[in-house]
């Protein structure tokens, strides 16, 4: 498997380069000098091409009346991405965004901007090509609530482990290794068609992972194998629940940490 693209233009990446703050388990509350800038440097490190296509989608925004409401656009400005980012999350959004490139032409369908309500978003036959093999590890917990420190912990020390067979099975480390703010995260890069050959690699790899890895404590993430999944944007708050501080169970900001996942 190859694991960088043919490199037209292409920055060179890497899991070192970390512009997230530390500690591995920063909260909501906590505010760097930049939010922007912190959303900003993680998306120069999702992005893999300068033109890479990428969609923001913004769930669960409150309302007033109703059910809460879904916002989407599609970006290939990156600050303005960020800046889009951001307000998402002032809105209360849980933000996310593709990892794999797509289609160009979706750019007509909210160009550098947000919409509510999209009538569409990115499906898999929208995706170009696959840029990474993504391994989300989270601790069990009841749904809808946010870990705890000692969760958290558990998720960390099994993600290690894990990081270390993935490593030896897949060739070369995690590229980007990150806390998502409930579990941990770990972004292989590799070069593939968006073909159902890729998609049954990928997937084979992570019922593998989660054979040897799962159990009643940690769960590996058998569902993130689909080409147009979307992911937890690095910067932004993850908010599961509420955040009661008394029982240990926080929102916290997901970040981009170094190798080994240290701050």
């Amino acid at each position: 498997m190859q694991t960088d693209p043919k490199g037209t233009g292409e920055r060179e990446l890497s899991a070192h380069q970390s512009s997230a703050p530390p500690p591995r388990n920063v909260r909501a509350n906590s505010q760097p000098a930049s939010v922007v800038e912190m959303v900003l440097a993680a998306l120069e490190q999702l992005r893999v091409t300068p033109d890479q296509v990428i969609e923001l989608r913004g769930l669960g925004i409150p309302t007033r009346y109703g059910r809460p409401r879904t916002a989407a656009g599609w970006f290939d400005d990156l600050s303005a991405l960020a800046r889009a980012a951001c307000e998402l999350e002032a809105r209360g959004a849980q933000v996310y965004v593709t990892l794999n490139p797509v289609n160009p032409a979706l750019l007509a369908r909210a160009f550098n901007r947000v919409v509510d309500f999209p009538k569409h978003t990115t499906t898999d036959h929208d995706v170009i090509w696959r840029a990474w093999l993504p391994i989300d590890i989270d601790p069990v917990r009841p749904a809808g609530t946010s870990s705890s420190e000692p969760e958290l912990d558990a998720a960390r020390t099994r993600a290690l482990a894990a990081a270390e067979w993935l490593t030896k099975q897949l060739g070369e480390p995690p590229r980007i290794w990150a806390c998502s703010g409930n579990g941990y995260h770990m972004l292989f890069r590799i070069d593939l068609p968006n073909d159902d050959k890729a998609t049954a690699m990928v997937k084979g790899v992570l019922d593998q992972t989660a054979e040897r890895f799962s159990d009643e404590q940690v769960n590996v993430d058998r569902t993130v194998y689909n080409a147009a999944r979307i992911w937890r944007l690095y910067g932004t708050i993850n908010r599961k629940g509420d955040s009661v501080e008394r029982l240990g169970r926080v929102h916290r900001r997901a970040v981009i940490l170094k190798e080994g996942f240290s701050s």
